[in-house]
């Protein structure tokens, strides 16, 4: 008898079509997917530049806002 486990089920739910990489949750697949749609949904509102991670994006915003 063949066992599968609950972790080898999501594993399979959560691997790239397009080079197999496996991820641990949905949401970290959703951003490794951009990395071959080119993707970026998080856009500065003050100059426009965009990034794929909101991370990014904050740290960016620092340049707007630097005092010197």
């Amino acid at each position: 008898m063949l066992f599968i486990s609950q972790r080898t089920i999501s594993q399979v739910k959560n691997k790239c079509p397009h080079c197999g990489r496996i991820c641990r949750a949905p949401s970290d697949l959703a951003r490794h997917l951009r990395s071959h749609t080119g993707e970026k949904p998080h856009t500065c509102n003050i100059c426009g530049k965009s990034f794929t991670l909101k991370s990014n994006m904050k740290i960016h915003l620092v340049t707007h806002y630097k005092v010197w």
